[in-house]
């Protein structure tokens, strides 16, 4: 059932590219995944595991070696245990069922297999490796720099460029309101304060964003004396430093930052996620005393707001902010 699942994962991506641009490679895409799956020419050993795959016309037979979450390593099928066992790492404890999972503190192990494995998820993101994570520029990459994006394929997340176009249009309260009605249901939090004779806004982002779940946090300013409510992108020069991590019901899902921007997201392909069960544990930095003393004026009135809707709590170290929401 799950490889089944799977099957139809590909399917939604594969016909989203489609719908998006003619051409994207999809031959390409067959061709790279064909030549990457080679089945050994040796006879199976007896530490060798025999997949029957039904995507190939003969079985596949590797050696794999599983990686615990708690990072010890499972010899399998006849392959020696003595030879692949590592010590337990003492990193971090292991999450209890009463708090949310840490985020990770080190990059993944790689896992020593010379064939994919096809366990559940892979195909999905093989898939999306291929069309938007390639030296090649298929047509689905372009598509996908053209809106502005890229991809992270460590994390398997998209997310806006530094220069992405939607930075010449600035923000306006009216593009919360039609969000709805191209499928993007989330949550907003707006806090604003007045530096330097500007009015400054920092807007946080989480929830459904069509076929994606994810977050984002948004810098602004404009003249105190702008009679509309329209905001610009900030400056290079006044980018503050910004990261967060996502969590969905208490699971860790990714993490984007730290780095200086204006409009830091991330996006997981087909994750659902409702806006009150997604957490986002954010840090930001600002340049000085005076900037971080009028933002968190402005944080306290919206922690205030925020108190009975989707709580939120912040911490101060100098002139940084930890937010969680």
């Amino acid at each position: 059932m799950k490889k089944y699942i799977s099957v139809l994962k590909i399917t939604a991506l594969v016909l989203m590219v489609i719908i998006a641009c003619s051409g994207c490679g999809l031959l390409n895409l067959a061709g790279t995944l064909n030549n990457g799956a080679v089945a050994p020419t040796n006879p199976p050993s007896a530490n060798d595991v025999i997949y029957n795959d039904p995507y190939y016309s003969e079985d596949i037979t590797y050696s794999a070696v599983i990686s615990n979450p708690d990072n010890t390593t499972t010899a399998v099928a006849g392959t020696n245990a003595s030879q692949n066992t590592s010590a337990p790492s003492t990193d971090a404890a292991p999450a209890t069922s009463e708090s949310k999972t840490e985020k990770p503190t080190s990059a993944p192990a790689t896992e020593d297999t010379t064939v994919n494995t096809f366990e559940d998820g892979d195909y999905l993101a093989n898939v999306q490796d291929v069309l938007f994570n390639t030296q090649d520029e298929n047509a689905a990459r372009k598509v996908l720099v053209a809106a502005g994006f890229d991809y992270d394929p460590i994390q398997d997340v998209y997310y806006t460029q530094l220069d992405s176009w939607q930075r010449n249009f600035g923000f306006n309260s009216i593009y919360d309101s039609v969000a709805p009605m191209v499928g993007m249901l989330y949550s907003t939090s707006r806090i604003r304060f007045t530096y330097d004779d500007k009015d400054w806004m920092v807007e946080i982002w989480k929830g459904q964003y069509g076929i994606t779940a994810g977050g984002e946090i948004g810098f602004y300013n404009k003249p105190t004396d702008r009679v509309m409510k329209h905001y610009d992108c900030v400056t290079d020069e006044e980018m503050i430093t910004m990261s967060f991590d996502f969590y969905n019901m208490d699971e860790y899902v990714f993490t984007r930052g730290p780095e200086k921007h204006w409009w830091l997201t991330g996006f997981k392909f087909l994750h659902v996620g409702i806006p009150q069960y997604i957490e986002l544990d954010m840090t930001l930095g600002f340049p000085n005393r005076k900037m971080a003393n009028a933002f968190e004026a402005g944080l306290k009135k919206e922690v205030k707001n925020q108190q009975l809707i989707d709580p939120m709590k912040y911490t101060r170290t100098g002139d940084t902010f930890n937010i969680v929401w």
